[in-house]
Order: structure tokens, then sequence, then C-alpha cells
């Protein structure tokens, strides 16, 4: 079973130099998705998202959001 996943990213700056968080969220629909991303974005302006299709878990080998980002071609926080 296909579902649509709200994939976002924080990131900020460290003595070590930059550093992300990326969380994955499952959305009903893409315009769900499209419409929770914005919201996102209406609270935390630095946040990058992208709305993407994968395998909901329960529905054969579940996907890791790292696979999944490198499916769809993201690379950390530079999407």
């Amino acid at each position: 079973m296909e579902v649509i996943y709200l994939v976002f990213f924080f990131s900020w700056l460290t003595r070590n130099g930059p550093a992300f968080d990326m969380e994955t969220l499952p959305q009903a629909s893409i315009e769900q998705c499209e419409e929770n991303g914005a919201a996102l974005n209406d609270v935390y302006s630095e946040i990058k998202w992208k709305c993407i299709p994968g395998l909901a878990e329960g529905s054969g080998t579940p996907i890791s959001p790292e696979e999944l980002m490198s499916r769809y071609g993201l690379k950390g926080s530079t999407y």
C-alpha cells in the first residue's frame, strides 16, 4: 500500500559545523501533506520539507527514511 510521507528537516549551526535532524510523518494524501508542510513553514521558517510517496509499514518490507531520501535524490538538508 502506498502512502505519502511528509519529510522535513530542522537545520542549525553548532561549534562543529552544520547539523540537521530529519523526521517523516505519514499523510493521508498529497494534498494533506502539502497543507501540513505549508503549516510547518508558518511556524518554523527555517524548516525544509518535501512530500514523497512510499510504502506503508505492514504492507511488505518497510522502507527506512534514509532509503526514501536516497530513492528520491534528497541529500541531507540541501534539497
